[in-house]
């Protein structure tokens, strides 16, 4: 992986891997009020994360800028995790990896500012992953659900236009042979700029980039999409497959029998008869 972009330090035990690009942007609005500052930064917050991992966000100083960023830790999910680990990377290292992988292959994902792991011999015994706020992107189904409450009739063509590009979006993916290891709604945010839609993607420890993307793993990335609930409508889901499909001739011959094992693999996960 190139980590060209990135300046590796060593600190109190540390391994540190800096962005070269962090505070540089001059375009960055200049340095707003920070309630409660402590030095340059002001104090962790922790937002809700998964049992194992510590999420907090942060307003930092930096250069007559302030940024919001989010520090995340990993911690080991079983006394097996932690032996595993002895073996592979720890899990921020292999999120920073995977991410970096995502941005080298035309996708989006939150800006990395710093990555850093403490070892013991070949042991990783603590691990972090520093990104950016993503301030106006929201996650999937909240988007889907802004757009399924706008007045007018303009709110139909926004929700087949978001939809539409969510399946090249996904469609691209696979295609480049992405397989993205927990791709639930919430770990996928969206915002709309001037040329459409962007997706982020996050939580990313368990992406992996194949030749060909596995067909059973194009399955478990579709019905684990397909569990959104609320007011997503069967033609939804047939206007997102159908986007899907475009991105990728190799699957169209199998379409049909992609789309049937989804539904009742869905159906399964969901308890449906």
């Amino acid at each position: 992986m190139n980590y060209n972009g990135f300046e590796k330090i060593r600190m109190y035990g540390w391994r540190l891997w800096l962005s070269r690009d962090f505070g540089q942007n001059e375009i960055l609005s200049l340095a707003e009020e920070i309630d409660g500052v402590d030095g340059c930064r002001s104090d962790f917050v922790k937002v809700p994360s998964s049992l194992f991992a510590n999420v907090f966000r942060c307003r930092v100083s930096f250069k007559s800028t302030v940024h919001s960023v989010y520090l995340k830790q990993y911690f080991y999910r079983s006394r097996w995790d932690f032996v595993k680990h002895l073996f592979r990377p720890g899990r921020g290292r292999r999120d920073f990896r995977a991410s970096l992988m995502l941005q080298s292959n035309g996708f989006n994902t939150p800006e990395i500012i710093a990555f850093g792991e403490k070892r013991i011999g070949f042991c990783c015994r603590k691990t972090f992953l520093i990104t950016g706020e993503l301030k106006t992107a929201r996650p999937i189904h909240q988007v889907v659900a802004y757009i399924g409450r706008k007045p007018g009739g303009q709110w139909q063509a926004d929700r087949k236009e978001f939809i539409s590009s969510f399946g090249r979006t996904i469609g691209q993916m696979h295609n480049a042979g992405i397989f993205h290891g927990d791709l639930r709604l919430g770990n996928i945010l969206a915002e709309k700029g001037d040329d459409g839609w962007r997706f982020f993607f996050i939580d990313n420890e368990r992406t992996k980039k194949y030749s060909h993307i596995p067909l059973k793993l194009r399955r478990k990335n579709l019905v684990q999409l397909n569990m959104i609930g609320g007011n997503v409508s069967e033609r939804d889901r047939l206007q997102f497959f159908a986007s899907y499909i475009s991105q990728d001739p190799s699957i169209r011959l199998k379409s049909k029998e992609l789309l049937e094992v989804v539904i009742q693999k869905t159906a399964k996960r969901k308890g449906v008869n």
